[in-house]
């Protein structure tokens, strides 16, 4: 009875381990915050006063279009059109007016688009990823687009942390191109809005 006692030490070290993990592990609340951190987010300017305004009225933010084009592509795109690929799809954001100033357009991995798999809003190898066009429409007098703004060379890289009770998916780094299509003269912007773990997300503004 006593060397079987002694073989089973081991294992009831092992269990008895196990079930203070366990009950380690159950008090405690696991709450990842990465809700969209991988998402990009634009804000549009409000209307300025003056004969150079640099935002917009509430009236032609109520609808935005948002143009995906398919990976790869070459970067450089000819000013005031939307970037063309194999393929392409657009999708329709459509908001209150009451609200469009405070609400920012996001594009995350599983809006406004479709999923497509094997694929998220960026990549590590940004040659690769996705390219987007946000086209600001003139709905009420049905004339060719407000605004076009281009984005491209969107690089996302993260990784998932824990500590044996709780793993969580954390961005790393987030940046992308942007570039005014409406402006001849507009030049390409880097944006890093890669956001710091307990920081607010950062909202890229897109003014006039």
């Amino acid at each position: 009875m006593t060397l079987i006692s002694a073989a089973l030490r081991p294992v009831l070290f092992l269990l008895l381990c196990a079930a203070l993990f366990a009950g380690c592990c159950g008090a405690k609340s696991c709450e990842c915050a990465n809700n969209q951190v991988d998402a990009l987010l634009f804000q549009f300017s409000a209307d300025s006063l003056g004969p150079n305004p640099t935002g917009f009225r509430a009236g032609q933010l109520d609808t935005i279009l948002i143009v995906r084009s398919a990976y790869p592509r070459r970067d450089s795109v000819a000013v005031g059109n939307i970037p063309a690929g194999s393929k392409s799809d657009t999708a329709r954001v459509v908001r209150p007016r009451s609200t469009v100033f405070r609400t920012p357009i996001v594009i995350d991995n599983t809006g406004p688009f479709a999923v497509v798999t094997g694929y998220k809003v960026g990549s590590q190898y940004p040659d690769s990823s996705f390219r987007y066009t946000i086209i600001v429409p003139d709905t009420l007098r049905r004339r060719p687009a407000v605004k076009r703004y281009y984005i491209g060379r969107v690089e996302i890289q993260g990784q998932v942390e824990g500590d044996g009770c709780c793993s969580c998916y954390r961005n790393k780094h987030k940046r992308f191109t942007l570039r005014d299509l409406s402006r001849p003269a507009s030049t390409t912007e880097w944006i890093d809005a890669t956001s710091p773990v307990g920081a607010p997300r950062v909202v890229t503004e897109l003014k006039r």
